[in-house]
């Protein structure tokens, strides 16, 4: 594994554990665990990308992401519909007009 592509990894890798230490929390922290959620999917799809070596495009949109890997990565696609799902938390849930539930965290 190339170097960069560790780093990539080790960055979604820290997203997903902090997402699961936060859905654990007794706290309402749904917005957090939704971001962090996306970002961490974001940035493993950055690492595939990378060890095979692509442009690493400065974008948050994880289906933008899938389009680029199904040529080599053909059975990502079946996530599409959760890839869609999960690609609104990159930025509306940022803001004060947008919140995600629980279940959503979940």
């Amino acid at each position: 594994m190339k170097r960069a592509t560790r780093e990539w990894v080790r960055k979604a890798e820290d997203d997903y554990e902090a997402a699961g230490e936060l859905s654990g929390s007794s706290k309402r922290l749904h917005d957090q665990v939704c971001f962090l959620s996306q970002q961490s999917c974001e940035k493993y799809f950055k690492a595939i990308l990378e060890e095979h070596g692509h442009l690493i495009p400065k974008s948050d949109d994880v289906d933008r992401l899938l389009w680029m890997l199904i040529p080599s990565h053909g059975t990502l696609g079946v996530f599409r519909r959760r890839l869609l799902f999960l690609n609104q938390f990159a930025v509306e849930t940022r803001y004060p007009d947008k919140f995600a539930r629980k279940r959503q965290a979940v």
